[in-house]
């Protein structure tokens, strides 16, 4: 187990699955929405039971473990960014959390009715609950990007209708719809000249174009700096990061923007029966990108102004900077208490390797220098402010990491 959360929390491993786990997520509500709401002339009968069993299937053996172990990596990962968000949207994080089992069993209710009636009834209660999850998806991603309002009021309400929460929705249920849109057309491939696919396929486009525009209005804000408040003073979208996240957000809006044009395209028989996958695999590597630039967008940050991306509270720092960071017994080898430094500080963004490599040739005194200067990364004047979070330990754990560093030939 404990091997587990090791690679979970390493390198960004974790956030890699809860972005993996969003894309996922959002592709199953997408094609609940198409298969619920498309019309009868749409869809024959067999068609929309086909895909229905297969999206069942696909939830289960994807969608699920995925969410699974995004929930295992924020646990063990972000504790403090975890209870955060429970105490800013109370009742509604236990719903969010709810959200996907409570869609699995509506979805398998739909699917396994023998009632018209009943599967109808699950349809709309898994449409309903994926809407839901899909809005109180938005309102943490709001909410992580900029807490301005929430911690000045600490009220569910300024948490939840953040002024950020309805283009991100836009770009995620534009995107939902669009690999949902995909998705389905992939069982539709044999009646493609009949007016329903065609009514399914124009909405993927529309879809596609919308998520394209949304992401890049939701990055021009980001770029403006009026994603966040000036008054937190939290430097966040700078120098490495916001290159980093500016590149992302254009990669993605190119492949939502190809995914539209694919499908446009696909009007000759062989390209009809490829553009389906090639759109939902687009699709899907739009909104993983995305989600991706809107992580780094507050890097060093899991959220401004609270918690740093490392998981050190904000409080900490200002208040105990110089103060012991670990909790190790006494005479733990001195090698040892730099690795734990390393793993509870660093791990989450690099690798020993990555470490190795920016120390160079330094030696001891160079390295307890370099990192004497990340102690103070968060001070305006540090070469680091915005960059790193900043190193938090008494003077011996920071020399013992020193020479742990200097270890790894």
């Amino acid at each position: 187990m404990s091997t587990m959360l090791d690679f979970l929390n390493a390198n960004g491993t974790s956030t890699s699955i809860v972005h993996a786990a969003i894309v996922l997520t959002h592709a199953c509500a997408g094609a609940g929405w198409i298969l619920v709401a498309a019309p009868d002339d749409a869809l024959t009968r067999d068609a929309r039971r086909h895909a229905a069993r297969t999206l069942l299937v696909f939830a289960l053996a994807l969608a699920l473990p995925s969410v699974a172990a995004a929930a295992l990596a924020l646990a063990s990962s972000s504790r403090d960014t975890v209870r955060l968000l429970r105490e800013a949207l109370g009742p509604a994080s236990f719903a969010l959390a709810a959200s996907p089992a409570a869609w699995l069993v509506a979805w398998a209710i739909h699917v396994g009715a023998r009632s018209a009636a009943v599967a109808r009834a699950a349809g709309y209660a898994a449409a309903a609950v994926a809407a839901l999850g899909v809005f109180l998806g938005a309102t943490v991603a709001a909410l992580l990007w900029n807490p301005a309002r929430w911690i000045e009021s600490h009220a569910i309400r300024d948490a939840m209708l953040s002024g950020w929460v309805i283009p991100v929705l836009v770009a995620r249920v534009a995107a939902a719809l669009t690999m949902g849109g995909a998705a389905v057309w992939a069982w539709m491939a044999t009646g493609r000249e009949s007016a329903g696919p065609r009514r399914v396929v124009i909405g993927a486009v529309a879809s596609a174009i919308v998520t394209a525009a949304a992401m890049v209005t939701l990055w021009g804000g980001v770029a403006s700096r009026a994603a966040r408040d000036a008054w937190l003073e939290v430097p966040t979208g700078l120098g490495v990061h916001a290159e980093q996240a500016g590149r992302l957000t254009f990669v993605a809006a190119l492949l939502a923007t190809l995914t539209a044009l694919l499908m446009l395209a696909a009007r000759r028989r062989p390209v009809e029966r490829l553009a389906p996958a090639g759109a939902l695999a687009l699709c899907c590597a739009a909104l993983f990108c995305f989600e991706r630039a809107r992580h780094a967008a507050v890097l060093p940050w899991s959220v401004p102004g609270i918690v740093f991306a490392n998981g050190t509270q904000a409080e900490r720092v200002r208040l105990a900077r110089r103060s012991a960071r670990l909790e190790l017994a006494s005479g733990v080898p001195d090698n040892a208490v730099g690795g734990a430094m390393f793993s509870a500080q660093c791990r989450s963004c690099h690798t020993p390797v990555e470490l190795r490599a920016k120390l160079g040739d330094r030696g001891f005194p160079a390295t307890r220098a370099f990192l004497e200067g990340l102690r103070e990364a968060d001070q305006v004047g540090s070469a680091w402010r915005g960059v790193m979070p900043p190193l938090v330990g008494s003077d011996p754990e920071v020399e013992s990491l020193a020479r742990w560093a200097g270890s790894l030939r």
